[in-house]
């Protein structure tokens, strides 16, 4: 399940913001796991010839790695798990566009 909302004031401003639910998953050594939400920010402020912005992604900091190992065996002969969830955690970028026209 997932819900987005979007704000503009048209040439000046943008806002949005987006959250997500990831309900129990059954992976393929049978276990069942637990779901999970998670949700991000972007914030724009618009110039004529010049835009920054800010955003954030997965601000509730929900981690597979958190849940269990990634792989089984040893190093050099790792078994490696389902992926079904995000590994980097919080993840904020920010940014400037310029436009030449």
């Amino acid at each position: 399940m997932s819900f987005d909302v979007t704000y503009e004031i048209e040439g000046s401003f943008r806002f949005g913001a987006e959250s997500f639910y990831t309900g129990p998953q059954l992976l393929s050594d049978d276990t069942t796991l637990k779901g999970y939400a998670t949700f991000g920010l972007l914030v724009q402020k618009i110039w004529k010839h010049m835009d920054v912005f800010i955003n954030a992604e997965n601000l509730t900091d929900q981690r597979q790695t958190r849940w269990g190992n990634i792989y089984t065996g040893s190093i050099t002969k790792p078994n490696f798990r389902d992926i079904y969830a995000p590994f980097d955690g919080v993840v904020v970028n920010a940014g400037i566009r310029i436009k030449y026209c």
